[in-house]
């Protein structure tokens, strides 16, 4: 048998190297099909002891037939210890349950920066079907918004892989070698930790935006949106009522103001016509232009 082993997702940091967005340790529940001798015995299991939710196990089971048999499903992200110590104790009745090691994301600041950085977020039937991830497979987290999405494939590493040997029951005799998984490439950013946090602060109670450029580059040292959310939350599998609650928000948490919403632009569009008037020569620094206000 091959156990997949998860690569830790590539870093992301502000321009000074602070650390934005990276890895925690956790374990996902696999169940291996191969090895299922009573089906509705380790529905039981699962539902009972592990409270996976049945319609989620069919929905995962229904997806995953095109990917093989020999390929494990995850049934549950992010098992505490009292999963772990059932999954333990029931080894020898169901060896088509197994834990594996799998690196979380985890965003040091929780919401600070949220809309910016992004979410994680298992991949859908439509995005395997379009190809928008090419590295992704059925059950793989990928990046739902952000820079989480944009850089998807730089900040995904190379998975590795565990070979085992088994008995006819699917239990764990013997050990046959190791792939190391790779671990993905990092991201910098313009992003200065200690402009976005004034930007945030200043944004508390209120809904909007800012946004801090320097001029003589265009880097983005800040963009804060609010309200916010903590894309934390996004790390394991987010319950269908938090998401809900998310979408249905008037204030509408999710949504980036700095890049998602239209705004007139005001009177600060007067730089732009200027400027682009004495580009071409068609006024000039002594120029007087009358302002109805409309």
């Amino acid at each position: 048998r091959a156990i997949e082993l998860t690569a830790p997702r590539g870093e992301i940091a502000d321009r000074l190297g602070v650390p934005l967005a990276g890895n925690r340790s956790s374990f996902t529940v696999l169940l291996y099909r191969e090895s299922i001798k009573n089906a509705d015995a380790t529905t039981r299991f699962l539902a009972g002891k592990l409270a996976v939710d049945p319609e989620d196990l069919e929905s995962k089971l229904r997806r995953s037939r095109k990917t093989g048999l020999y390929r494990p499903i995850p049934v549950k992200e992010d098992a505490g210890m009292e999963d772990i110590s059932i999954i333990e104790a029931h080894r020898r009745d169901h060896p088509e349950i197994q834990l594996v090691p799998a690196p979380r994301r985890l965003y040091h600041h929780g919401a600070l920066a949220a809309h910016l950085l992004g979410y994680m977020g298992e991949v859908t039937e439509e995005e395997l079907k379009q190809k928008v991830f090419p590295s992704a497979d059925s059950g793989s987290l990928v990046g739902q918004s952000g820079i989480e999405r944009m850089y998807n494939e730089a900040l995904v590493g190379r998975r590795g892989e565990r070979l085992v040997l088994v008995d006819s029951r699917g239990r764990e005799v013997g050990f046959l070698g190791e792939t190391s998984p790779v671990a993905g490439g990092n991201i910098r950013l313009t992003l200065d930790l200690g402009i976005q946090s004034a930007a945030e602060k200043a944004l508390e109670g209120r809904v909007g935006a800012i946004v801090a450029m320097d001029p003589r580059n265009g880097e983005i040292l800040a963009m804060a949106s609010a309200p916010s959310f903590d894309p934390n939350a996004f790390s394991t599998r987010l319950s269908h009522d938090d998401w809900q609650s998310l979408l249905e928000d008037a204030d509408r948490p999710l949504q980036n103001r700095c890049i998602q919403n239209s705004y007139p632009p005001g009177s600060i569009f007067k730089l732009v016509m200027a400027a682009a008037g004495l580009e071409e020569g068609l006024i000039d620094d002594t120029t007087s232009v009358f302002c109805s206000g409309s």
